[in-house]
């Protein structure tokens, strides 16, 4: 976004709530702006708002350190998220709940 917060969610169609889960906002969530109607966010579960610790963010290496807070913090109980068990990479997935 231009306007210096991380995230805009704009709001679009009949939707004017967020339920955010399992995702970083290091600038937590004051860092959104919200637009044209959108009314709350709903901070879920798994929320983290804390540096994620990439490998070289100014290279563009998006790689988590292995002291990074995101590591195993997830979750595989979302449907259809169970039968994928490596990443692109060909590592392996979340090892958290």
């Amino acid at each position: 976004s231009d306007n210096g917060k991380e995230i805009e969610l704009r709001y679009y169609k009949n939707s004017s709530k967020l339920d955010i889960s399992y995702s970083v906002i290091q600038g937590g969530l004051s860092s959104i702006q919200k637009t044209g109607g959108v009314s709350y966010i709903i901070p879920g579960q798994g929320l983290l708002t804390v540096d994620p610790q990439f490998v070289e963010l100014g290279s563009r290496d998006l790689h988590l350190t292995h002291k990074s807070p995101c590591v195993d913090a997830g979750t595989t109980s979302l449907p259809n998220l169970s039968m994928i068990t490596s990443d692109y990479e060909g590592d392996g997935r979340v090892v958290g709940s």
